[in-house]
């Protein structure tokens, strides 16, 4: 299946995510703030990164910022799963270049239907 980086700074949400993708054959790297999910992007490999905009070190907007900014990283594809839900926070985090924007509260359902339209 894909390799997907997971970054939040929540370890319940994290966790949550990790187990669900992982159950359903996803090789899953979890970090917990925005400077190691660069870092491990920066690493390559990896089909989609998961990542919450409300991190310490970079935010998630920062992160995907740099990522459609990198030509190695440009087609990364990016699943923003945050807190922050009004409308000028989605568009920020499309602006940004995310491929998809979830609001939290989520369901494990929605989530992997947004991983499978991602990368299959």
């Amino acid at each position: 299946m894909a390799r997907v980086l997971v970054a939040d700074d929540d370890e319940d949400i994290r966790l949550l995510i990790e187990m669900r993708l992982r159950r359903e054959g996803h090789a899953v790297t979890p970090v917990s703030d925005g400077q190691a999910a660069w870092e491990s992007l920066r690493t390559g490999g990896f089909d989609l990164a998961i990542l919450d905009n409300s991190m310490p070190e970079l935010t998630g907007l920062e992160v995907t910022s740099r990522c459609r900014a990198d030509a190695a990283l440009a087609g990364l594809k990016i699943l923003m799963v945050t807190a922050f839900v009004q409308e000028r926070d989605v568009m920020d985090g499309l602006e940004a270049g995310a491929d998809h924007y979830m609001t939290k509260p989520f369901t494990l359902q929605d989530l992997s239907t947004q991983v499978t339209l991602l990368v299959g």
